[in-house]
Protein backbone atom coordinates (compact mmCIF):
# COMPACT_ATOMS: atom_id res chain seq x y z
CA UNK A 1 0.00 0.00 0.00
CA UNK A 2 1.21 3.74 -0.90
CA UNK A 3 0.06 6.39 1.63
CA UNK A 4 0.23 9.72 0.75
CA UNK A 5 0.22 12.62 3.79
CA UNK A 6 0.01 15.90 2.37
CA UNK A 7 1.24 18.24 4.90
CA UNK A 8 1.45 21.19 1.75
CA UNK A 9 -0.92 23.50 0.36
CA UNK A 10 0.55 22.07 -3.36
CA UNK A 11 -2.08 19.81 -4.90
CA UNK A 12 -0.36 16.84 -6.27
CA UNK A 13 -1.73 14.15 -8.60
CA UNK A 14 -1.99 11.60 -5.85
CA UNK A 15 -2.80 9.34 -8.70
CA UNK A 16 0.76 9.40 -10.40
CA UNK A 17 2.53 9.51 -7.43
CA UNK A 18 0.87 5.68 -6.55
CA UNK A 19 1.00 3.70 -9.87
CA UNK A 20 4.89 5.55 -9.81
CA UNK A 21 5.80 3.36 -7.07
CA UNK A 22 3.89 0.95 -7.66
CA UNK A 23 5.03 0.36 -11.09
CA UNK A 24 8.89 0.79 -9.83
CA UNK A 25 7.93 -1.53 -7.09
CA UNK A 26 6.32 -4.31 -9.79
CA UNK A 27 9.58 -4.57 -12.06
CA UNK A 28 11.74 -4.60 -8.70
CA UNK A 29 9.60 -7.67 -7.98
CA UNK A 30 9.08 -6.32 -4.56
CA UNK A 31 6.05 -6.16 -2.69
CA UNK A 32 5.99 -3.77 0.20
CA UNK A 33 4.29 -0.66 1.67
CA UNK A 34 5.88 2.90 1.64
CA UNK A 35 4.31 5.80 3.26
CA UNK A 36 5.18 9.56 1.71
CA UNK A 37 4.85 12.44 3.31
CA UNK A 38 4.82 15.84 1.36
CA UNK A 39 5.85 19.15 3.17
CA UNK A 40 7.39 22.49 2.86
CA UNK A 41 11.21 23.35 2.33
CA UNK A 42 11.58 24.66 5.95
CA UNK A 43 10.61 21.34 7.34
CA UNK A 44 12.16 19.00 4.89
CA UNK A 45 15.30 21.37 5.43
CA UNK A 46 15.30 20.68 9.52
CA UNK A 47 14.42 16.71 9.07
CA UNK A 48 17.93 16.83 6.33
CA UNK A 49 19.73 18.74 9.57
CA UNK A 50 18.39 15.99 11.99
CA UNK A 51 19.15 13.04 10.21
CA UNK A 52 21.96 14.27 7.39
CA UNK A 53 23.89 17.03 8.95
CA UNK A 54 22.75 18.88 5.94
CA UNK A 55 21.30 22.17 6.36
CA UNK A 56 19.66 22.73 3.25
CA UNK A 57 16.16 21.98 1.61
CA UNK A 58 16.44 19.24 -0.52
CA UNK A 59 13.66 17.71 -3.07
CA UNK A 60 13.22 14.03 -1.64
CA UNK A 61 14.23 12.05 1.65
CA UNK A 62 14.49 8.07 1.96
CA UNK A 63 14.42 6.25 4.83
CA UNK A 64 14.44 2.70 5.40
CA UNK A 65 12.02 1.46 8.11
CA UNK A 66 12.83 2.01 11.35
CA UNK A 67 14.98 4.20 10.87
CA UNK A 68 13.17 7.63 10.56
CA UNK A 69 10.62 8.22 13.00
CA UNK A 70 8.49 10.71 11.62
CA UNK A 71 6.40 12.88 14.12
CA UNK A 72 3.12 12.61 12.26
CA UNK A 73 2.73 9.68 11.01
CA UNK A 74 -0.29 8.32 11.18
CA UNK A 75 -0.03 4.25 9.76
CA UNK A 76 0.46 1.47 11.71
CA UNK A 77 4.02 0.17 11.11
CA UNK A 78 4.01 -2.97 9.66
CA UNK A 79 6.55 -5.80 8.78
CA UNK A 80 5.71 -5.28 4.74
CA UNK A 81 7.25 -1.34 5.04
CA UNK A 82 9.78 -0.75 2.95
CA UNK A 83 9.97 3.07 4.41
CA UNK A 84 8.98 6.56 4.56
CA UNK A 85 9.86 9.21 1.30
CA UNK A 86 9.74 12.75 2.75
CA UNK A 87 9.12 15.03 -0.80
CA UNK A 88 9.47 19.02 -1.28
CA UNK A 89 6.92 19.76 -4.07
CA UNK A 90 8.03 23.40 -3.86
CA UNK A 91 11.85 22.32 -4.46
CA UNK A 92 10.74 20.04 -7.14
CA UNK A 93 8.70 22.52 -8.75
CA UNK A 94 11.82 25.71 -8.60
CA UNK A 95 14.27 22.78 -9.98
CA UNK A 96 11.73 21.72 -12.92
CA UNK A 97 11.66 25.05 -13.25
CA UNK A 98 15.43 25.70 -13.81
CA UNK A 99 15.76 22.61 -15.43
CA UNK A 100 13.24 23.78 -18.34
CA UNK A 101 10.67 20.23 -17.96
CA UNK A 102 7.25 19.94 -16.46
CA UNK A 103 6.75 19.82 -12.86
CA UNK A 104 4.89 15.89 -13.24
CA UNK A 105 7.93 14.98 -14.76
CA UNK A 106 10.27 15.40 -12.23
CA UNK A 107 8.16 14.83 -9.67
CA UNK A 108 8.19 10.76 -11.01
CA UNK A 109 11.89 10.80 -11.56
CA UNK A 110 12.49 12.28 -8.07
CA UNK A 111 9.95 9.23 -6.68
CA UNK A 112 11.80 7.16 -8.56
CA UNK A 113 15.31 7.95 -6.77
CA UNK A 114 14.04 7.78 -3.53
CA UNK A 115 11.98 4.50 -3.94
CA UNK A 116 15.13 2.62 -5.53
CA UNK A 117 16.77 4.26 -2.02
CA UNK A 118 14.52 2.43 -0.09
CA UNK A 119 15.37 -0.94 -1.71
CA UNK A 120 19.11 -0.48 -1.23
CA UNK A 121 20.39 0.88 -4.41
CA UNK A 122 23.03 3.49 -3.87
CA UNK A 123 24.55 6.69 -5.96
CA UNK A 124 28.19 6.68 -3.23
CA UNK A 125 30.02 4.66 -5.13
CA UNK A 126 30.65 4.87 -8.57
CA UNK A 127 29.53 1.29 -10.03
CA UNK A 128 26.54 1.32 -8.06
CA UNK A 129 25.55 5.47 -9.13
CA UNK A 130 25.85 3.79 -12.68
CA UNK A 131 23.19 1.17 -12.02
CA UNK A 132 20.89 3.31 -9.92
CA UNK A 133 21.38 5.76 -12.56
CA UNK A 134 20.08 3.17 -15.55
CA UNK A 135 17.68 2.14 -13.55
CA UNK A 136 16.08 5.64 -13.02
CA UNK A 137 15.94 6.33 -16.77
CA UNK A 138 14.79 3.11 -17.96
CA UNK A 139 12.09 3.55 -15.20
CA UNK A 140 11.26 6.84 -16.31
CA UNK A 141 10.75 6.29 -19.59
CA UNK A 142 8.80 3.28 -19.00
CA UNK A 143 6.43 5.17 -16.57
CA UNK A 144 5.99 8.06 -18.66
CA UNK A 145 4.92 6.02 -22.05
CA UNK A 146 2.91 3.33 -20.57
Amino acid sequence: MIEIINLTEKEINNKLVKETCEKVLRKEKIKGDIEIALVGPSRIRKINKIYRNKNKATDILSFEEKKFPFEEKIAELNRNKLGDLIICPARIKKTAKREGIEFETLLVRVLIHGILHLLGYNHQERGEAKIMEEKEKKYLNYILNS
